[in-house]
């Protein structure tokens, strides 16, 4: 007996308004962080991401500098709100 593809489909205009409110929510970069990740990890439950296995403020031998949060191969980097305004 073959095992049974199973297929998801992720909301992303639902998951971008999340993050948006989350970002006008937040005041620093920590607190974007922490209103941003359990959206993530809720996506990426649905989309079979070991969530268990995410590193924090980990230390990224692919360019120089700390990452903010690593799953797998998938590197997250959050920056202040605003900070990457272009006005």
């Amino acid at each position: 007996m073959t095992e049974e593809k199973k297929y998801w489909q992720i909301n992303t205009e639902k998951l971008a308004k999340e993050i948006k409110d989350a970002a006008r929510a937040s005041k620093t970069e920590e607190d974007l962080k922490m209103k941003t990740e359990p959206i993530l990890q809720a996506v990426f439950e649905k989309i079979g991401v070991d969530v268990a296995s995410v590193r924090y403020e980990g230390t990224a031998t692919s360019f120089r500098g700390r990452t903010d949060a690593v799953y797998g191969y998938l590197t997250i980097e959050y920056k202040a709100p605003g900070k990457l305004s272009m006005n």
